[in-house]
């Protein structure tokens, strides 16, 4: 079998349910974790250019956005 083939035969293999479910939950933390940072920096990186208001308002959006 040429290398070819076996990388497209592990390709192929279904993903159990369990599995899926772990690669499902990792994913979610680091989107959530993403969001948490945007939101951080958003708020903290941006106060020269707009209200404090202003930006607790787009880190709260961007916050609700987590998974």
């Amino acid at each position: 079998m040429s290398t070819f083939n076996r990388k497209r035969q592990i390709q192929d293999v279904e993903l159990t349910s369990e599995f899926k479910k772990t690669l499902d939950d990792l994913y979610d933390q680091g989107w959530n974790a993403a969001l948490e940072m945007a939101a951080f920096r958003v708020e903290h990186e941006f106060a020269q250019a707009f209200g404090k208001d202003t930006l607790a308002g787009i880190a709260i959006h961007i916050r609700s956005l987590k998974k």
